[in-house]
Formats: structure tokens, C-alpha cells, sequence
């Protein structure tokens, strides 16, 4: 009876099976790490591999987290390389706001409207509680040709994050818009007249 090809079998099969068993050890070590790390629990939000969810169910082998648009992702523990926690310590509202260049002219006025939009939205009832500093206007994030975008920031807890961040967006639009600032508050330039027949 010729051995080679039962040999090479075996062979074969027990690599496949020493690599599994290789991948299982390492999710349960992964897992146990994690645990005694308190790295996240059930009901934290957080981003893993660019997707950001809620934590349902952790195990010592697997971590099931569901998608903002509902989608359950099941991830074995040693897959996991970067993981962030968006549900710990403190967080911050961060808002972009992106205006025409025009408005570079005139940036302390534009630094001022969105200061006060922001302190209103910190002060109020909802949000009070919850905001440990001053709104932080950063000023002149960024710009180019046609835009700049400017940058207004708010502490507070992670709970809070993206109703405060929606919150500060709308005020910010509201004052610039009512201030004429805002692209969208502007009358369209006129067209001049074409040559008359």
C-alpha cells in the first residue's frame, strides 16, 4: 500500500486543523484580554474597522455590534486591531461650517456670530448640565479659492455628542443666515442685460 498520499493528507489536515485551533486560541485570548481590560461593554457606541455601532452581546470568542442602519456585524475578538469607544470619559461636538470666501473679509464678525450661537446653545436647559467648558471657536479651520470652513467646538458627555453637534450646526446656520452670511441667505447676483436687436 502506497503511504505518500495518506501521509499527505494527514499532513495537510493537520495543519488546517493546528491553524484553526491557532485562530480559536487567539479569539479566546483576545477576549479574555479585553475582558479583564474593560475595553468596552455592551451598550458602549463604538467605530471598528470604520463602521460605528452599538455593542449587543460579547463573548470570550466573538463581539456582535449593530450598524446605525441596523445591520448586526459579528467580529471574532482576535480580529479586532482598532477599536474606538465613543460611550467613555468625556467627548467633544465638533462643527464644521463651510462659507464663501467672501466672508474672509470680515472673519472676527463671522467669529462673533458663531461665538454667540454657540454660548446660546451651551446655556441651554438640555444641554447645560452636560457642557464643563465655554464653547471653543477655533476660528479659520481651512480654505481655498472659493470657501473657507470655520470650526466651532464643544465639550461634554458622550451621551450628549450628537444632539449637541446638531444643535450647534442649526444655530450656527440660523445666525449666519440671519446675519447674511450664510450662502444660502444670499440674493442670487443680477444678470446683466443682453444686447438689445
Amino acid at each position: 500500500i502506497n503511504l505518500t498520499p495518506l501521509l499527505a493528507s494527514a499532513t495537510i489536515i493537520g495543519a488546517t486543523l493546528g491553524f484553526g485551533l491557532q485562530q480559536i486560541v487567539r479569539d479566546y485570548f483576545s477576549g479574555a484580554l479585553m475582558t479583564m481590560e474593560d475595553q468596552y461593554n455592551v451598550g458602549d457606541s463604538v467605530v471598528v474597522g470604520g463602521v460605528t455601532g452599538v455593542i449587543e452581546d460579547v463573548t470570550m470568542r466573538l463581539t456582535r455590534f449593530r450598524g446605525v442602519d441596523g445591520t448586526i456585524y459579528v467580529i471574532p475578538n482576535g480580529d479586532i486591531r482598532l477599536i474606538g469607544n465613543l460611550s467613555r470619559g468625556w467627548a467633544r461636538a465638533v462643527v464644521d461650517l463651510t462659507l464663501p470666501g467672501a466672508a474672509a473679509a470680515d472673519l472676527e464678525r463671522v467669529r462673533s456670530v458663531i461665538s454667540a450661537a454657540a454660548h446660546e446653545v451651551a446655556s441651554r436647559p438640555e444641554f447645560a448640565a452636560h457642557t464643563t467648558e465655554p464653547p471653543s471657536v477655533v476660528g479659520l479651520f481651512a480654505a481655498d479659492a472659493t470657501t473657507i470652513t470655520m470650526r466651532v467646538m464643544l465639550l461634554t458627555v458622550p451621551s450628549q455628542r450628537d444632539a449637541l453637534t446638531r444643535a450647534l450646526r442649526e444655530a450656527a446656520i440660523g445666525a449666519l443666515a440671519g446675519a447674511g452670511l450664510w450662502p444660502g441667505d444670499q440674493a442670487p447676483a443680477p444678470v446683466p442685460p443682453g444686447p438689445s436687436h
